[in-house]
């Protein structure tokens, strides 16, 4: 059994990322509660035999491919599963099955970010990346930040320096569908 402290959580909270009792006809007394936006929703635990593959974000309700280690929406991690890690029919079957009676729908543009500074989210990878000292763009190239800084900021040539500040930043999918907030890595070793 993994327990994890999801971020600043409210009363002190300690989730339980898996596991499950295997009879899915009884709802466990260990089903989360979840959803800053859907307060008193209920999401299953993820069921043991998918324990490798999945875990569950409690906090902001998403399912994160363990090989990965990104969040995947609910109606493409089967595809996920298989297409990028040729996990077997079966077991994709009974991701399938979990995600039916999962109550939350999210994509890359819709789902919820954790606020900048808060502690870094568990499994999701936290990177070395930029955040444009102009305002609050965040970014994982440093091409990306220049550019960023020429055309929104009419700066041309300026310094790295004066351009970006190296900071530490999660995503939930990736940075080719990056939606990027800055972690304080020493709220995560309270």
């Amino acid at each position: 059994m993994v327990k994890i402290r999801f971020g600043p959580c409210p009363r002190n909270v300690v989730y339980e990322l898996t596991p499950t009792p295997p009879n899915p006809h009884t709802q466990s007394p260990k089903s989360f509660k979840t959803g800053r936006n859907n307060p008193g929703t209920m999401a299953q635990p993820i069921p043991q035999a998918l324990a490798h593959l999945i875990g569950l974000n409690v906090e902001f309700c998403t399912l994160i491919c363990l090989q990965c280690q990104y969040a995947q929406r609910p109606t493409y991690i089967c595809r996920h599963l298989g297409d990028r890690h040729k996990v077997p029919i079966e077991l994709r079957k009974q991701v399938e099955e979990y995600t039916k009676g999962y109550p939350f729908q999210y994509n890359y543009t819709s789902v919820q970010l954790p606020s900048d500074g808060s502690a870094p989210q568990p499994i999701i990878p936290v990177l070395d990346r930029y955040k444009c000292k102009g305002c609050q763009f965040k970014t994982h190239g440093r091409d990306t930040a220049r550019q960023h800084y020429n055309k929104d900021h009419n700066q041309k040539r300026a310094a790295d320096e004066d351009i970006f500040e190296l900071v530490k930043l999660q995503c939930w999918f990736g940075a080719k569908r990056g939606r990027f907030w800055i972690v304080d890595k020493a709220k995560g070793q309270e």
